[in-house]
């Protein structure tokens, strides 16, 4: 006979599917989509302020090396990322992951020029690791 799982129990609330660490986890791939997709309504625009060219159709061009990077340097991270994490311990990557988004996110805010625009979103996309943690999860 099987036993039916009581989730009163102990050992159920520390699992890895307790109602914390799913929360945690939920709020870092939150915070990992916001850093992907939050500069896609302004980017335009920075590129325009940075006077890079005069021609509007150019503007998309310049916008897609900008936005491009962070996925560059996140597919570049992706086994450095699991390396990191049988090292230091998934908590230990996903905090640095998260303090990195904050980090970068403010910097890419406040750049000027459009090479350290695009060098502070492939830095963003390779030290920030939530999404390649998330298929392992938060249990520890």
């Amino acid at each position: 006979m099987t036993r039916t799982p009581n989730y009163d129990d102990e050992e159920a609330a520390v699992g890895p599917l307790s109602k914390a660490s799913t929360c945690a986890l939920c709020l870092c791939l939150f915070a990992n989509s916001y850093c992907l997709s939050n500069p896609f309504p302004y980017v335009g625009f920075m590129v325009k302020d940075m006077d890079l060219t005069d021609d509007n159709a150019k503007v998309g061009y310049y916008a897609g090396y900008i936005m491009s990077a962070f996925m560059i340097g996140r597919g570049l991270s992706s086994f450095m990322c699991g390396w990191l994490s049988d090292i230091y311990g998934r908590k230990m990557v996903l905090y640095v992951g998260l303090w990195s988004c904050l980090l970068f996110g403010t910097a890419f805010g406040f750049s000027k020029s459009f090479w350290f625009a695009v060098t502070v979103r492939f830095c963003m996309g390779e030290t920030i690791f939530v999404a390649q943690l998330a298929l392992v999860g938060f249990g520890n």
